[in-house]
């Protein structure tokens, strides 16, 4: 949209735009916007970038003592999950060639920022307030299995790929207690925890870095990453879900990859789920050639609606 942020949902049978909005979701559009340039450097994607960034740069409040923290406009407060995902922003961009240096003096503000932030949230329990005051940055509430994979996620990739070395220790404590937390008490509890389900993906994706790093203990962190996958398969039964999965796959494959170099067996199980789960997936999106009969009905002539998922 022409403020830099995105249209949240588009109900392409009444073609308009839905009347809702999430301050983490549009972090997150920020942040796969940031990967695809990445991925594949484009002159309207960084005009897009720009602008993204010029609308979180107008969101952003600080404190003299150097932390940054993000409130969405018309929120009361801030969420640590947006936060997060805006510093994963940052690091795809440093990792950009061709990102400016103005850019990259910007990113890099906001990363030490962020992370002193995101530090300043930290409960003496090793989680995260999924909430922010607005005005003092302090956090409030309840914590949050998604805030805690969110920040653990950007401050592994800020330690492999960002200089910021001295945070790995951070990770791995912060990993141990969401492991003991969102994973070992929480399916203890419930076979099936809808917590675990939250901390999943991120989780997932924060130990892929830190085995990849090798600044932790790959033999630990690839079984559990593995184990956790097959636990989305075969406990939540992700191919059994009738709603969108797609948080189930970035971290399903994260551990296939990891089990395919490590040579593990457990591959080829989670390389027959992702081909049958994105295939499911692939026929929710509008203009795919997969596209099943009620997605082939939205109209060919409605460019918003296009290469969007139900």
């Amino acid at each position: 949209m022409p403020a830099g942020n995105f249209v949240y949902a588009y109900d392409w049978q009444q073609r308009r735009a839905i009347d809702e909005d999430n301050a983490v979701r549009q972090a997150g559009a920020y942040w796969g916007l940031a990967q695809l340039q990445r991925a594949q450097p484009e002159a309207a994607t960084a005009e897009a970038l720009a602008a993204a960034q010029a609308f979180w740069s107008d969101a952003a409040r600080s404190t003299d003592s150097g932390r940054c923290w993000f409130v969405y406009p018309g929120a009361g407060e801030g969420r640590t999950g947006a936060l997060a995902l805006v510093l994963l922003s940052c690091i795809a961009q440093l990792r950009t060639p061709g990102t400016t240096e103005t850019q990259r003096l910007a990113m890099e503000g906001w990363l030490d920022a962020g992370l002193t932030q995101c530090l300043h949230l930290q409960t003496s329990s090793g989680h995260f307030f999924d909430a922010i005051d607005a005005s003092s940055g302090d956090g409030h509430g309840p914590v949050s299995p998604y805030a805690d994979g969110e920040v653990l996620l950007a401050m592994a990739q800020s330690a492999r790929y960002c200089g910021r070395h001295q945070l790995w220790s951070t990770v791995e404590q912060l990993a141990e207690a969401g492991y003991r937390d969102h994973v070992c008490m929480a399916r203890h509890k419930e076979a099936d925890s809808p917590v675990t389900k939250g901390y999943y993906q991120w989780a997932s994706m924060s130990w892929f870095e830190m085995i990849g790093s090798g600044q932790c203990d790959a033999e630990l962190w690839s079984e559990r990453l593995i184990e956790l996958a097959c636990w989305m398969v075969d406990t939540h039964r992700v191919l059994c879900r009738r709603r969108n999965t797609a948080y189930a796959f970035e971290g399903i494959v994260c551990a296939f990859a990891t089990a395919r170099f490590r040579g593990d067996p457990r591959a080829q199980k989670l390389a027959n789920v992702i081909r049958i789960g994105l295939r499911q997936l692939l026929r929710w999106q509008v203009g795919h050639g997969l596209a099943n009969a009620f997605v082939r009905g939205a109209p060919e002539d409605d460019a918003q609606a296009r290469g969007g998922v139900q």
